[in-house]
């Protein structure tokens, strides 16, 4: 009775087959929406007040009662921060798929998109070798995670 149902599987499984059939039209239209793709600049987080209060909460004190309203300030900033940098995360592995997926069939949005990785992620070229391209996104993800 338990292997007769298996929704989660099999709707999975036709999203990628439907991927695997049609991924140019996937990075094309990927292009339509390069305007919400740019990076995002994360928000700086300030040094919290009181560096010690802190270091003892992160090894379990509880954070004093006279600092609860300055501290969820700053954890609410530490977790848009960090909102952010995971949707930069999301926006150039989609876009640099979108560049490779197009290099063969479509020079021309390959193209598109590899001055758009120029001026917005300042990656000149997206290699064509996956370890270095991961470490191309590791470095430009770093990169504007540090621009302040």
């Amino acid at each position: 009775m338990r292997g007769d149902f298996q929704p989660k599987e099999q709707s999975l499984g036709a999203f990628l087959e439907a991927h695997r059939q049609d991924p140019i039209a996937t990075a094309l239209a990927v292009i339509h929406q390069l305007e919400k793709l740019k990076p995002i600049r994360p928000v700086p987080v300030p040094p919290f007040s009181d560096p010690t209060m802190l270091e003892a909460w992160r090894n379990g004190a509880p954070m004093h009662e006279t600092k609860h309203a300055e501290f969820a300030k700053w954890r609410e900033t530490v977790s848009h921060r960090t909102y952010q940098i995971g949707e930069n995360e999301r926006r150039l592995r989609s876009t640099v798929w979108a560049e490779i997926a197009l290099r063969e069939s479509h020079p021309d949005m390959a193209q598109l998109m590899a001055a758009f990785h120029s001026d917005m992620w300042r990656l000149d070229r997206v290699s064509d070798d996956q370890v270095e391209r991961e470490k191309q996104i590791a470095e430009r993800l770093r990169a504007v995670a540090r621009r302040r």
